[in-house]
């Protein structure tokens, strides 16, 4: 999950979450999703690619 800018969209000046589902091939985008957060695994790093 992702909370910020859109790394893998590219630069948005809009901050948005942007969560990855592993093994999930459904279209739901536009779609309401509900998460839970469980733990940090690390901290925000930031590169230029």
């Amino acid at each position: 999950m992702n909370i910020g800018n859109r790394p893998t969209i590219g630069i948005n000046q809009n901050e948005s979450i942007e969560i990855h589902l592993f093994d999930f091939n459904e279209n739901i985008y536009g779609e309401t999703l509900n998460v839970d957060v469980i733990r940090r695994l690390e901290k925000k790093k930031n590169s230029k690619i």
